[in-house]
């Protein structure tokens, strides 16, 4: 399935039950509540079949990574660990669907509208959101 395009910068403007998702993903409980509160702006951009998507905090990047869709690939962690993954298209190329193959499968959608976007993150049944506005 094709996508539409996302390419845009986008600034987080809330979150819900972040803390409870990172917590069960088993993040340590010193980097949990840092993490979960983190204002950061997500960019997504392509060049040819090749997206990129980075998050970014006080203009610095935090975490890249780079697909093509329906492929898989490697993803490396901030900690520099690596997951195995693929992004399909969804939603009638509305979304972004991130599968992350690691002890506990990760699936990680990106909704998008003209204006907005949401990121919903799920481990083990526990769903935290992300909720941002086109720069």
């Amino acid at each position: 399935m094709d996508c539409g395009d996302f390419t845009a910068t986008y600034i987080i403007k809330s979150s819900d039950n972040t803390l409870a998702f990172f917590k069960t993903r088993g993040l340590p409980d010193k980097m949990t509540a840092n993490v979960a509160a983190c204002k950061f702006r997500l960019v997504i951009s392509k060049l040819g079949s090749q997206w990129t998507i980075s998050r970014v905090l006080i203009n610095v990047i935090k975490h890249t990574i780079k697909f093509e869709l329906d492929k898989e690939f490697d993803e490396i962690k901030p900690d520099g660990h690596v997951s195995r993954c693929i992004m399909l298209a969804g939603n009638g190329g509305k979304q972004l669907i991130q599968k992350i193959f690691a002890e506990r499968e990760v699936k990680v959608i990106y909704d998008f509208n003209d204006s907005e976007a949401v990121m919903t993150a799920t481990v083990d049944g526990v769903t935290g959101k992300w909720f941002l506005v086109k720069d």
